[in-house]
């Protein structure tokens, strides 16, 4: 006669049970409530770019040459500059178009500049960029800023400047570097 199987205790099934059942629900939660839903504009001024649905395009808000995105309650403002320097490709060029971007924050009571990086490339498609990091103040509200500066081989210059509520960019980080990443310039 075969001996007897041993099984588990009852608890220990529904500890299982239990645990798979959570483990489920926080896969699906993380899947579905947390997944970002892009969305996509079409720029007049050259170029595209991917943003999370719900966030608010707004050409006309602000001075040019930029447009502006935001999120709710302006957690996230967006400011995106496109400007035309045909000399900015060129090493001079470019040395030159920094200078007067670290002095713009030098010369900002407002503004702390942390971090200033910049990369020349010639003979690419992107000559040149660089990413800033700063901490801004806008009435008594404190912004982390991170900017992100492109220059082309034809003298297109695009400034993506990202302004997060301090007390939220633990939400948004991750987002704003994929906005960043999703940003594609468009030359006629």
């Amino acid at each position: 006669m075969p001996a007897p199987k041993k099984t588990k205790p009852f608890s220990t099934r529904i500890y299982f049970i239990v645990f798979g059942f959570l483990l489920l629900a926080a896969i699906v939660t993380k899947f579905v409530f947390f997944n970002v839903v892009w969305q996509t504009y079409d720029s007049p001024r050259g170029y595209q770019l991917q943003y999370p649905r719900g966030w608010k395009v707004d050409p006309t808000r602000g001075g040019e040459p930029y447009e502006r995105i935001t999120a709710k309650n302006d957690e996230v403002i967006l400011a995106i500059s496109v400007y035309e320097d045909k000399g900015a490709p060129t090493k001079e060029g470019f040395d030159k178009f920094l200078d007067e971007i670290r002095q713009s924050y030098l010369n900002n009571p407002d503004a702390s500049l942390l971090s200033f990086d910049p990369g020349f490339h010639p003979g690419k498609y992107l000559t040149g960029e660089y990413v800033a990091a700063s901490l801004w103040k806008k009435s008594a509200v404190t912004y982390e800023q991170t900017e992100l500066g492109l220059v082309t081989q034809g003298g297109h210059i695009y400034i993506l400047t990202a302004n997060i509520d301090r007390q939220k960019s633990k939400k948004y980080t991750k987002i704003i570097n994929e906005v960043f990443l999703r940003f594609k310039p468009i030359l006629k």
